[in-house]
């Protein structure tokens, strides 16, 4: 019976300081590591929104692309428009064709949002 008691008391637990430093150890690991995924998630979003823009802006260049030059001739000037997406995104769309030279057309395209802009441009000529 005596071995038995002498065994449960070279068994002990840890101490409450122990346990208090290793819950700090952790601590100090774990909170730079929050705001790891605190940034990656706000860096996604930014990248999502500009993969959108993106592909927004260069869709509306292309369709302008595809018209012919006399078509063109006739929406000279600026014009904007609003897209909402699914999330809740608000996109503004900004076209603006001018006529730098007699038979050339420049066709500029750009999308802003709360995060940035992107922009596309391209020449259009009449032979």
């Amino acid at each position: 019976m005596m071995s038995f008691l002498r065994r449960a008391n070279a068994q002990r637990g840890f101490t409450l300081i122990e346990l208090i430093v290793a819950m700090t150890v952790l601590a100090i690991i774990i909170a730079p590591t929050l705001g790891l995924f605190s940034a990656a998630l706000k860096n996604n979003r930014y990248e999502k929104e500009k993969l959108l823009a993106v592909a927004i802006a260069q869709g509306e260049i292309e369709e302008l692309k595809a018209k012919a030059y006399q078509e063109l001739l006739a929406v000279i000037g600026e014009a904007a428009k609003e897209l909402i997406v699914e999330d809740g995104t608000r996109y503004m769309l900004h076209t603006k064709v001018v006529q730098p030279e007699p038979k050339l057309l420049s066709i500029t395209v750009t999308v802003s949002w709360t995060g940035g802009k992107v922009s596309f441009s391209t020449v259009k000529g009449d032979l």
